[in-house]
């Protein structure tokens, strides 16, 4: 019988391996972290997103996003994004001028989750323009 740390430990192995590029980036374990937590009311579901430069791990970027082909911006340069989501399976990309896209293809949220992700983008070797 698996035990909750086993069901964890299967789920983030699950999200790593689904962890997959779309053709831009290959999304391993480096460019990615995932953290799953409780929601305050086990009820509602969260995605937390905060982009960070690979190359200086603590240095923020106001990145976009897209939540399932959805266009996000962080005009308010919170620390986190933070989108209120149903449960369901979520395919996330971050991205921001002078940096490769990172693509998460499948992050499954279930109820009452409060999942953040943490993305490390890299220097993009292609000019802004010729």
């Amino acid at each position: 019988m698996l035990t909750a740390k086993k069901y964890y430990l299967l789920f983030m192995f699950t999200c790593i391996l689904s962890c997959a590029s779309s053709g831009k980036q290959d999304s391993g374990m480096e460019e990615i972290g995932i953290t799953k937590l409780q929601s305050y009311d086990d009820f509602s579901s969260y995605i937390q997103i905060n982009t960070f430069s690979y190359e200086s791990k603590e240095q923020e970027l106001p990145a976009y996003y897209r939540i399932n082909g959805i266009l996000f911006q962080n005009l308010d340069f919170e620390k986190y994004f933070i989108v209120p989501v149903k449960k369901g399976l979520y395919q996330i990309e971050a991205g921001f001028i002078g940096k490769e896209e990172v693509a998460l293809n499948a992050l499954e949220v279930g109820k009452g989750d409060s999942v953040l992700v943490k993305f490390y983008l890299k220097d993009d070797p292609e000019p802004l323009h010729e």
